[in-house]
């Protein structure tokens, strides 16, 4: 296991990650490190988050990246992907990923970050297996890096172990490390 220091984010550009965060301060920082990291890399970057975040997150825009515009760096409420038509409908939040994604520039790679939800107090682990698992398979098509930040608070024992098997890397407030439960739906699919 890695543990931070000044270096990027992490040691990767294009994957699935699991970001199981506690401290909301650090998943900011942690989220203003990976547009910044975007930028440099000259990426279009599409953030999903929360209605809590969102003004936060625009502030953070206009302060730390006041040249980037929405060509650029794209916010979207989190609620139109989860839960618009129920919680963890697969193919909706497919749908709006796609719609989402052919707003930018074609020219440009994209990342992508992702505040993952749900509305009911228990989280259906099938539905968020299923999703997380074509999301895997689609982000490794389009060798994309994506983020989907998970609060610890939300989070069960089998919901996690169930998202460490659908993303290979796995980032924490303070650590990265390869998932020793990841098993790919492509390996699965060429078996």
């Amino acid at each position: 296991m890695n543990t931070f220091s000044n270096e990027a984010l992490f040691p990767i550009n294009q994957g699935h990650v699991y970001y199981r965060y506690s401290s909301n301060q650090i998943y900011i920082e942690r989220l203003k490190e990976f547009i910044a990291d975007g930028i440099q890399q000259n990426q279009s970057i599409l953030i999903i988050d929360n209605m809590r975040n969102i003004p936060i997150l625009e502030g953070l825009l206009k302060k730390e990246f006041p040249t980037a515009g929405p060509q650029e760096i794209h916010l979207v409420n989190n609620y139109d992907f989860y839960l618009s038509n129920g919680d963890f409908n697969t193919s909706t939040i497919l749908d709006h990923f796609e719609k989402e994604l052919s707003r930018f520039n074609n020219s440009k790679e994209i990342r992508s970050w992702a505040q993952v939800e749900w509305s009911s107090t228990t989280p259906d682990t099938e539905k968020a297996e299923e999703f997380e698992s074509y999301a895997d398979e689609y982000i490794l098509d389009q060798k994309m890096l994506t983020v989907c930040a998970y609060s610890t608070q939300r989070l069960t024992e089998r919901l996690h172990e169930t998202l460490a098997s659908t993303h290979l890397h796995l980032l924490t407030d303070t650590s990265y490390e390869i998932s020793p439960l990841y098993r790919s739906r492509q390996a699965s699919n060429a078996g």
